[in-house]
């Protein structure tokens, strides 16, 4: 389906490079599954806080969250975390002698055209996402991923699970690439402005491998960069603009290899499995659908896939061993029941009623921005609409994106109705652009179907431009009501409002709880402090916390807003 191309010289060092990367990571597991394995639960504790005894509820991390009993699961995991990396190694290690690396004969090539389109899509989208992050105070999330998990040790942010919002490859990046600086907010956004880059600029190659003209392919793109969810999170300091990378890299390297059978697309497919994971637990509802597709498309097509379900393993192996630090010190459970995956519904019928209503309203609402033609809402019909791709039966390409989109709509029902839970809103952010792209197809191959053809220059720039029309002008009201479904910018005032008794360049202490205090009197200004020690000017906590033992006898109460409170220094 996408006609995507690379040099063959590019992809055959990326894929050594890739196969030594892992038997990197493989090494790296054999070494530290050896060291957890030798050690008791209090040598381990030890050691992980002497790494960096300033984190996320440090005193007591040892006896309420890695206790014994994950210390003792741990040793299992590890000792298949061994058996796993010592047979990775041994694959990858023949892989390498028998020159069997896969890629090697994937070709790319660009015009001119191209070049100039992938510029005018970088400019476009770096527009965007100034006009985002100038409009968007940063918001609770993102000051908690850069203080509490950007922040400390790389092997603590990889190996604490202390609350779901871990975009654990996400903050990973943002740790490694940016581990000096001072704001993590900022250096977060600019790696989601990059991920944002990366998804329009593929998405132009992927609609010029369908559509004729590639100013199409441009305009096609461009409206989807506008689309709420895409636009809104490539100025967030979140992983959702990686993870909708990932999505995207799925789809195309999927088609890449039914298009041309070729190992070194399954090879990229893989990469984007493990990315897509690494930053979410819930790309199980992206990674479904690419398994479902593909039981269907080879009894359809009576296509051999083995080759494909082989590479499906490895992805699922290798996440396994991503996640290896998670099970160690913060257990399964950390991952299996936290708020977002228990079940809330108590019966099937509950279930469906909810789908069928509020759910399902804001799944549409989050595609489409609630377009309406008068007083009359379309969306559900634009929802549906993408199915009659199936029906292109003389085009196998769309076609086959007609049943990709079956299977995603199926596998987001399914899984959540095994799980008895609706996924959070912002972890479909790929079924939202997903969703948008196949209605263009859709619009694009029925226009082509026409007797008088020209009239497809016609109906698809217009359809795109109303589109692009409405997302622009829409998105500044969202942004303020949907984003995190609370007005961030009123709710960052309101407690920059009460820091303000602060002065600025005051040297300022924070409790774990009061991370979006820092984030914003760092912002003001201040010298602020993590983990006070009980010298510095102000301090400021929630009373629900419990105190320090050093707070009564140095510091008066200042101001108490709600159970915000500031402490001065005596």
């Amino acid at each position: 389906m996408f006609s995507i191309k690379a040099p063959s010289k590019i992809v055959r060092y990326s894929s050594l490079l890739l196969h030594v990367a892992g038997l990197a990571v493989f090494t790296a597991v054999v070494i530290f599954c050896c060291f957890y394995l030798l050690s008791d639960h209090d040598k381990l504790a030890a050691w992980y806080i002497n790494l960096n005894n300033c984190f996320y509820h440090a005193p007591t991390w040892s006896t309420d969250f890695f206790t014994p009993g994950i210390k003792s699961d741990g040793n299992v995991y590890c000792s298949l975390g061994i058996l796993i990396a010592v047979a990775g190694s041994i694959y990858t290690l023949k892989q390498i002698k028998k020159n069997k690396l896969p890629g090697t004969n994937l070709v790319f090539t660009l015009s001119y055209a191209d070049l100039i389109c992938t510029g005018v899509c970088i400019i476009i989208c770096a527009c965007l996402w100034q006009w985002g992050n100038r409009s968007a105070l940063p918001a609770f999330d993102e000051a908690f991923s850069a203080q509490h998990v950007a922040d400390i040790h790389p092997l603590q942010g990889v190996s604490y699970y202390m609350l779901p919002n871990n975009h654990i490859f996400f903050n990973l990046l943002n740790n490694i690439l940016f581990r000096y600086a001072t704001d993590k907010v900022l250096t977060g956004r600019i790696i989601s402005l990059i991920a944002y880059c990366s998804v329009i600029v593929s998405l132009y190659f992927i609609f010029k491998s369908l559509f004729k003209f590639w100013w199409m392919s441009l305009l096609a793109c461009i409206t989807l960069s506008l689309q709420f969810f895409v636009w809104g999170f490539s100025f967030q300091a979140r992983g959702y603009e990686v993870y909708l990378l990932a999505e995207w890299g799925m789809i195309a390297s999927l088609f890449g290899f039914l298009q041309s059978d070729k190992k070194g697309w399954l090879h990229i497919n893989t990469l984007c499995v493990i990315i897509g994971y690494f930053c979410l637990p819930s790309f199980l509802y992206f990674h479904t659908a690419q398994l479902l597709f593909m039981l269907l498309y080879s009894l359809f097509y009576k296509k051999a896939t083995a080759q494909f379900w082989k590479y499906q393993l490895m992805a699922i192996l290798f996440t396994f061993l991503c996640y290896l630090p998670v099970l160690l010190f913060s257990g399964v459970e950390s991952i299996t029941h936290n708020d977002y995956v228990t079940p809330r519904y108590q019966t099937m019928a509950v279930f469906w009623e909810d789908l069928s209503s509020p759910v399902f309203k804001a799944y549409l609402s989050h595609i489409y921005s609630d377009l309406r033609i008068g007083t009359f809402d379309i969306t559900l019909f634009l929802l549906f609409s993408p199915l009659l791709l199936l029906l292109a039966r003389k085009n196998k390409a769309l076609a086959s994106a007609g049943l990709f989109y079956l299977c995603m709509l199926l596998s987001y029902i399914i899984i959540a109705a095994v799980m008895k839970r609706m996924p959070f809103e912002r972890n479909l952010a790929g079924h939202y652009s997903v969703s948008l792209a196949m209605l263009f197809l859709l619009i694009y191959w029925l226009s082509g179907l026409l007797t008088f053809r020209a009239i497809q220059s016609v109906v698809v720039p217009v359809v795109l431009v109303i589109f692009g029309v409405h997302f622009a002008t829409t998105n500044e009201k969202l942004l303020k009501e949907t984003l995190y479904e609370y007005n961030v910018n009123e709710m960052y005032r309101f407690h920059q409002d009460r820091l303000n008794i602060i002065p600025a360049v005051s040297t300022v202490g924070f409790s774990d709880a009061e991370f979006y205090s820092y984030c914003i009197c760092r912002r003001n200004g201040c010298i602020v402090k993590k983990c006070p020690d009980g010298n510095e000017a102000y301090y400021v906590t929630q009373d629900n916390e419990g105190y320090p033992t050093w707070l009564n006898n140095n510091y008066q109460l200042l101001h108490k807003v709600y159970n915000y409170e500031i402490y001065k220094h005596r």
